[in-house]
């Protein structure tokens, strides 16, 4: 038998955040307009009639997907980024979501 066959995440709370967003198929609803996707840093898009505001970006992989489960909610342009923390978890995948048309709002000494 393998080493790796040996090897389990389960019951290792750290590898069970960094999982928790495998195979999520569809945004949880928070509150009503505020939907999340789970990851390695989870990301929230609260709704609006003006446009979305998307809250963390979270790890490329985890942007990845959560910009296709954020579409299954809404079809608005998010309007703005804001990153709460700068860890990768929460910036990471922020070129999925960066365009020219939104604005990212983060802390002053948040390094650009």
């Amino acid at each position: 038998m393998s080493i790796e066959s040996k090897l389990s995440h389960q019951g290792l709370r750290v590898a069970d955040l960094v999982k928790s967003g495998e195979g999520q198929d569809a945004v949880i609803e928070r509150a009503p307009g505020v939907f999340e996707s789970r990851g390695i840093g989870n990301s929230y898009l609260l709704t609006t009639p003006d446009g979305d505001v998307l809250v963390n970006a979270g790890a490329l992989g985890d942007a990845r997907r959560g910009r296709e489960l954020f579409a299954k909610v809404s079809k608005g342009p998010i309007r703005y980024i804001v990153l709460t923390q700068s860890h990768a978890n929460q910036f990471g995948g922020l070129e999925v979501y960066k365009t020219a048309e939104n604005q990212v709002i983060a802390h002053r000494h948040y390094p650009e």
